[in-house]
């Protein structure tokens, strides 16, 4: 296994952006074994997919899923469309959810990420509502014995603390990514 010091290497599937046997391909040949998973395509066929996933031999420590939604061509878009936000997809999105919720047990993943969606708890509303949904989405983690993981964002790592403690929930924990705070300069 390749790895620094005792801390072992690992990739974000996502991000290097191949399909299954390419990525396959690709770790074996690094010797990377830990892997931050994507799930997303394996929603369709969560059986064949984790049988995959397991023949890999891969350690996959937490798994991932994002939204179909999601528009990260500007900070201001993903503002607007980013996670568990949007109304009109909220339906969609807690399915696709569910079914994430459902593949990462089935792996045997303790964790899962995602970005849900900008915290705004300067506007009371839309804040109430983003608390009401993520305490359905920890309640169905939970459910699942699956952390999910809020990755950092838009907010300030005040905003962040203040939000985490108001949901005192058991199954939420952070996914602290510092290029994204870099990012959004918080």
């Amino acid at each position: 296994m390749t790895a620094e010091s005792s801390w072992p290497i690992g990739v974000c599937s996502w991000s290097l952006q191949m399909a299954f046997p390419e990525l396959e391909a690709c770790l074996s040949q690094l010797q990377v074994r830990h892997v931050h998973l994507a799930v997303g395509p394996g929603l369709e066929g969560p059986e064949e997919f984790a049988a995959r996933v397991q023949a890999a031999g891969w350690e996959v420590t937490s798994t991932m899923i994002d939204f179909p939604q999601e528009d990260y061509s500007t900070l201001e878009s993903i503002k607007r469309t980013g996670g568990v936000v949007p109304d009109d997809v909220w339906p969609d999105n807690l399915e696709r959810y569910r079914r994430a919720v459902s593949l990462t047990q089935t792996l045997g993943v303790s964790y899962l990420s995602f970005h849900v969606g900008h915290l705004d708890l300067h506007n009371p509303p839309v804040y109430e509502k983003m608390v009401d949904r993520m305490t359905q989405l920890a309640d169905i983690a939970a459910d699942a014995d699956v952390t999910m993981l809020l990755e950092t964002g838009q907010e300030s790592a005040e905003d962040m603390k203040t939000c985490l403690e108001q949901l005192n929930h058991s199954a939420i924990g952070l996914n602290f990514d510092p290029a994204n705070m870099i990012l959004y300069d918080n």
